[in-house]
């Protein structure tokens, strides 16, 4: 017997849903005024639009099938969104906190990919790092494990553009592991992110290379100049 009846939970969800929504609107008045008078409040913003986000959630769970089910997915993707405001907020308060955070993330992806990779090829326990012959280190699915090592991924390409040739060993060591453990999960999910996030980095650091020796560590840079001097010389022919 449930100690709540169902339609009593669901009307009491949706009631939630509605006072959570109201909320979210509230703080809209004094952002548009924010906004019109040239201060925009980013952070209230991002608040409101996960408020907006999990009451789109709760009321979407009354159409569900599988209410518990349901309600427990908008309950993790409410945390989530308090654990993002939590980390902005510490961030913001200090940027310094920043390179704490990847590095910190970074390591432990680092720690993850090798019980991955391990598990992998037999050097621990299978059963528990593995999941239908694909790695997923500490996590229960390889389409989580593999995502979660997307961003360190892209923190240590960025790097690896970056740092002068003496500072680069570690880097690409840790990348090489991190790529691998990434191929292992077989997540589509995770290729897509890697190869999107790469190209992505790859270009804003190409686009804000000040430096002419930074640049010429790119292979595209030596394509681009001869295309730039083939434009130059097809130019003057022309004029």
């Amino acid at each position: 017997m449930h100690l709540v009846d169902m339609p009593d939970l669901r009307s009491a969800i949706h009631l939630i849903g509605l006072l959570v929504a109201a909320l979210g609107l509230s703080m809209l008045a004094p952002m548009a005024a924010d906004l019109i008078d040239g201060d925009p409040n980013w952070r209230g913003f991002g608040v409101s639009a996960f408020l907006c986000a999990v009451t789109g959630g709760l009321i979407a769970t009354l159409m569900s099938d599988d209410f518990s089910e349901a309600i427990l997915y908008i309950a993790v993707t409410g945390f989530l969104a308090l654990t993002t405001v939590f980390y902005a907020s510490v961030v913001a308060a200090d940027p310094a906190r920043l390179d704490t955070v990847r590095k910190a993330y970074t390591a432990s992806a680092i720690v993850v990919a090798l019980t991955g990779i391990g598990g992998y090829f037999g050097l621990l326990p299978g059963e528990v790092f593995t999941l239908y012959g694909r790695a997923k280190g500490t996590f229960q699915d390889p389409n989580v494990f593999g995502p979660f090592l997307a961003l360190p991924w892209a923190f240590l390409l960025h790097g690896l553009l970056t740092r002068p040739f003496r500072e680069m060993l570690w880097p690409a060591l840790a990348l090489a592991v991190l790529s691998f453990a990434i191929l292992l999960s077989f997540s589509r999910a995770a290729w897509g992110l890697a190869a999107f996030s790469g190209i992505g980095i790859y270009a804003l650091v190409f686009i804000t290379a000040t430096d002419g020796r930074q640049r010429a560590r790119l292979p595209v840079e030596h394509p681009v100049r001869g295309f730039r001097g083939e434009d130059r010389a097809f130019m003057r022919k022309i004029w």
